[in-house]
């Protein structure tokens, strides 16, 4: 069925590929912290001032990821029940496009609401270390 047109189904199976292992692994890495930090001007505060900023930040980040979370809910549920498609090309169902993005926000939103509760730990052994 494809051997005759690969282009045609070769682009929207590399968007999926791309969208499932681009996505997948950002709360994982958020949870192992091997993201890259930016904290020159972070660092230079006092304990308290930094806890606050990080929990702040970690809060505000957990409510855009739940508005994210739900807001892919409501349109992978949408796209399985209406039965849409991306394109005519691949053929491959929209909600499954949606998905791997309603598991990552809603993976981050966890990841984001446990840094909430666990900044002033985790600072006060690193300034233990210090």
């Amino acid at each position: 069925m494809y051997s005759r047109t690969p282009l045609k189904w070769g682009i929207p199976l590399a968007a999926h590929i791309l969208c499932y292992l681009a996505l997948l692994p950002f709360a994982w890495i958020l949870k192992t912290e091997g993201h890259v930090k930016v904290d020159f001007f972070i660092s230079r505060l006092g304990f308290k001032k930094r806890a606050f900023i990080n929990k702040m930040i970690s809060f505000i980040c957990m409510l855009l990821w739940a508005a994210m979370f739900i807001a892919n809910c409501v349109m992978t549920w949408q796209g399985y029940w209406r039965h849409g498609y991306l394109s005519d090309q691949f053929g491959a169902p929209q909600f499954l496009m949606n998905l791997p993005v309603a598991i990552t926000s809603f993976l981050l939103t966890c990841q984001f609401a446990r840094r909430c509760g666990h900044y002033p730990v985790n600072l006060f052994r690193e300034n233990l270390s210090l």
